[in-house]
């Protein structure tokens, strides 16, 4: 159980991402924190190992909480990025709190994210905090991968 929030990284949810991670575990993965606050769970993964930007960008920053205002999900993205004439790939995590959330839904959502990374295993060094799609620009994000891997 994480301290700083009471909510708990459970098994289940350490099996779903560790079975995501595998060469067929599909593309993309995005968590939720349950409407009880009780842990964090699936909400949506893709289908395939398709390059599924838009299906990923929909099913992070497309939900509402049980009071009709806009809710935070975490994601994982498997993302493709040429460096050095090879193809390359980055497990990248994302943490999605808009900022028209409830205060609480932010508070719970970046509390939580230590408790996320701690618990799951094989987390790449990529990390981005997005309050809105402007912070979800797949070409950015690729020429970080690319600094990052030099």
């Amino acid at each position: 159980t994480n301290m700083a929030t009471g909510i708990e990284v459970g098994q289940e949810t350490i099996q779903t991402f560790n079975s995501f991670k595998l060469r067929n575990g599909g593309r993309w993965l995005t968590l939720k924190i349950e409407a009880d606050e009780s842990g964090v769970v699936e909400a949506a993964r893709s289908e395939g190992g398709d390059d599924d930007w838009d299906g990923f960008l929909e099913a992070l920053t497309d939900n509402d909480d049980a009071n009709g205002r806009p809710d935070g999900r975490y994601g994982f993205y498997k993302l493709d990025f040429e460096f050095n004439g090879a193809t390359r790939d980055e497990l990248i995590l994302f943490q999605y709190c808009p900022g028209d959330s409830s205060i609480r839904t932010r508070m719970l959502y970046a509390g939580t994210m230590g408790a996320l990374k701690s618990t799951l295993s094989g987390i790449g060094k990529m990390e981005i905090q997005a309050t809105g799609l402007d912070d979800l620009d797949k070409d950015e994000i690729m020429a970080e991968c690319v600094k990052q891997a030099r």
